[in-house]
């Protein structure tokens, strides 16, 4: 999310189902590891040019419901707010429509089966509370968000992977 969201490639209103991978292996880590972005191409390759295809990314980047997000649901980053949906999803093992906000903030209410780190973590995104701002241009924001997301998902991972393991973490 972080390398692709200013390409007309990542969709702010994305969610786990633009997600696909590849079972390759019968552990999942080997399969996580060929994760990438399914994007619906357009049947007729003759349909659209380069420009036109710019053009209409340009027009939808440009469509007014970020600011309806933000104006009437408090949504202050749609793309860091669908990343929280999408952890709250896989937390909760559970499928949610994505713009049904009260369905999602009562959902984020209840406790994951991950604990209250990774229900923290959900949290700050769906309210994208990370001190720098909501504009996911700025470095100090992607900064924060890899810090706090990726880098406490990592460390969660490695202390589950000890633990199953028997180690203590």
């Amino acid at each position: 999310m972080l390398q692709y969201h200013s390409t007309p490639w990542w969709s702010s209103s994305w969610s786990l189902a633009d997600l696909s991978y590849f079972d390759i292996d019968t552990e999942l880590s080997a399969s996580l590891a060929t994760l990438h972005i399914d994007i619906k191409l357009p049947r007729d390759r003759g349909a659209f040019a380069i420009e036109d295809v710019l053009d209409r990314v340009a027009s939808t980047a440009a469509c007014d419901a970020d600011d309806d997000a933000r104006m009437f649901c408090g949504i202050r980053n749609l793309t860091i707010y669908h990343l929280g949906v999408a952890l709250l999803q896989i937390g909760r093992w559970e499928t949610l429509d994505t713009d049904d906000i009260v369905q999602v903030r009562k959902a984020a209410r209840k406790a994951s089966r991950l604990g209250p780190r990774y229900d923290a973590l959900t949290e700050k995104c769906l309210y994208c509370d990370f001190g720098f701002g909501d504009d996911l241009s700025k470095p100090q924001l992607q900064s924060a968000v890899y810090e706090s997301v990726v880098c406490e998902l990592e460390h969660m991972t490695r202390l589950l992977g000890s633990t199953v393991e028997g180690d203590n973490p």
